[in-house]
């Protein structure tokens, strides 16, 4: 009996390779006379002009924010490229936004029940793109099939592996002590949170049948389809399976959905079982089940990509701004994070006014 085994590190690692060197948690805030944007500036200074010559019309974030910093005339004069303002960490504690904020790798605050207090500390030196802030690309599932078989190669340590065991038909799969299943060959994925594991291949007792089972106890069969690579939602409650043959994603509610293209590796399935990927090369497409669901005015990033649960509310980076779908632009945006505040999903990110050095805490609705 064979123990699917892996840890959180593992976790890291795969994330880290699906961010594809997408930006965590920054914006890079500029002023609007950088000579290195590429936009053209509309009619009055709170407005400007995307690559696909849609206009962007910024919002107040003084009207959705609250005031925790004001820069002097002096300190202005030394950020002539922006401020580099993002969230080291940020929690949620009785309802209020508890959080570290950094300037660049040079200055910390502590910000509690509204108050921004500086620590004398160095903001840490770490990668961005490992901090959680609750985007599309935290909720994906991981496929460490292939990653992990590399490991048993090379013999470094514990590691799970398919395929046929030496005189036996089928292997069986195991986690946390409980059976997942028995298989021929197959590829084994797990949730965001390692919580739940999933195993779709195929077995051959009884006649070759393809199925795909999760620690969770969920089972479906799907077609005969080579190569199927499974997927499985934030909870746990949804699996799928990626079948590259006939270009379908194959969905546990029995669902199943074509997509077109998997060269971005941006696939991926919500808790609805919906499926979303970014099909084209360039990620200005957004698709849900194979069809438009969203078109942007830049290259999307999975990363910086909220979705709120039932998919009615979306925000994004996008030309020169933090977007939402109702409309609102933030032009300064950084470091935005989903948080749920008053029972409801919110982003909360920082803003700098850049004409009058104040920085905000916002929240906008998701």
């Amino acid at each position: 009996m064979k123990k699917i085994i892996y840890t959180l590190a593992f976790l890291s690692a795969a994330s880290a390779a699906n961010a594809q060197g997408g930006f965590l948690n920054k914006i890079k805030n500029k002023l609007t006379s950088n000579a290195t944007q590429n936009a053209q500036q509309a009619t009055g200074a709170n407005t400007s002009t995307a690559p696909d010559g849609s206009a962007i019309h910024y919002s107040d974030p003084a009207k959705f924010g609250t005031l925790i910093l004001s820069y002097s005339q002096a300190e202005m004069n030394n950020h002539p490229d922006g401020y580099d303002i993002w969230f080291p960490e940020i929690k949620v504690v009785n309802n209020q936004v508890v959080a570290k904020v950094a300037e660049s790798n040079s200055t910390m605050w502590n910000y509690s029940n509204g108050q921004l207090q500086k620590t004398g500390e160095t903001p840490p030196n770490i990668n961005r793109n490992n901090l959680k802030n609750g985007s599309e690309l935290d909720g994906f599932s991981t496929d460490f099939t292939q990653t992990d078989a590399a490991n048993a190669l090379m013999k470094n340590g514990r590691n799970v592996t398919s395929g046929v065991i030496p005189g036996k038909q089928e292997q069986t799969y195991t986690f946390n002590g409980k059976v997942v299943g028995s298989f021929w060959i197959a590829q084994i994925a797990h949730n965001a949170d390692s919580s739940v594991v999933a195993v779709a291949g195929a077995s051959i007792s009884g006649g070759i049948s393809y199925h795909m089972n999760s620690s969770a106890g969920t089972k479906f069969t799907f077609p005969k389809a080579y190569g199927a690579l499974p997927l499985i939602s934030p909870d746990g409650k949804m699996m799928g399976v990626i079948t590259i043959l006939d270009k379908k994603v194959y969905v546990s509610n029995g669902q199943n959905w074509p997509f077109s293209n998997l060269t971005n590796n941006q696939i991926w399935l919500r808790n609805t079982g919906n499926v979303f990927n970014f099909p084209d090369a360039n990620k200005l497409i957004l698709e849900r089940n194979g069809t438009l669901f969203y078109k942007f005015n830049n290259p999307g990033d999975a990363k910086l990509l909220f979705l709120n649960a039932n998919e009615t509310g979306m925000a994004w980076e996008g030309y020169r701004g933090l977007y939402f779908s109702d409309g609102t632009v933030f032009e300064n945006a950084s470091s935005p994070t989903k948080v749920i505040l008053d029972g409801k999903e919110v982003i909360v990110f920082l803003d700098v006014d850049l004409g009058s050095g104040k920085l905000y805490l916002c929240r906008h609705d998701l």
